[in-house]
């Protein structure tokens, strides 16, 4: 619905003022942003510049904004800025300056093929292959939406490294499977 006047402001330069109401606010909240660029993620797109009383760079829903406005405020984008760039070390669209890591994925033989038609991230190679199963690396942020990308695949993968990440899915399905165990 928004992409039209969003894709409009950032070709003209033009700051957007949106009403937005995220998932953990009780009521919408209005601001103005520079657009920066948008993102399409998990058959939702999203709008990532720089709020105004922001230092950081923010990303929006774009099905949570409840009204957008262009203002007659212009903004420059920064020298040098690129989206991919941007969110080359992540899966998915919250923005994260952790640290690239190197994460090895074990995958079951009957979901190998799925890897490797439809990587999970831009970085991944498969560095083992035989009979049983493939073994993947990705380099990139473990983000809290990588975390939960894997978990949906869980019963196909073991995570090899890092260590953190092991022990998180170890610690997450070990909760999962006390929920159905009382």
């Amino acid at each position: 619905r928004w992409l039209s006047d969003i894709m409009a402001a950032m070709r003209d330069g033009k700051k957007l003022e949106l009403t937005h109401q995220g998932y953990w606010r009780d009521a919408p909240h209005t601001f103005t942003m520079a657009p920066y660029c948008v993102k399409l993620f998990k058959q939702r797109w999203y709008l990532t510049g720089l709020s105004d009383g922001y230092t950081e760079l923010r990303t929006y829903a774009l099905d949570r904004i409840h009204h957008i406005y262009q203002t007659k405020d212009n903004f420059t984008l920064p020298k040098g800025f690129d989206p991919k760039e941007t969110f080359r070390k992540l899966f998915g669209v919250i923005l994260d300056n952790g640290p690239i890591e190197k994460v090895l994925i074990r995958v079951s033989d009957e979901q190998v093929k799925y890897y490797r038609t439809l990587p999970l991230h831009h970085s991944q190679e498969e560095i083992e292959t035989n009979e049983n199963y493939s073994i993947f690396t990705v380099y990139l942020n473990p983000s809290w939406e990588f975390k939960h990308e894997l978990l949906s695949r869980a019963d196909q993968i073991e995570i090899l490294a890092p260590e953190s990440l092991r022990n998180w899915m170890k610690d997450t399905i070990s909760k999962m499977s006390d929920k159905y165990h009382k």
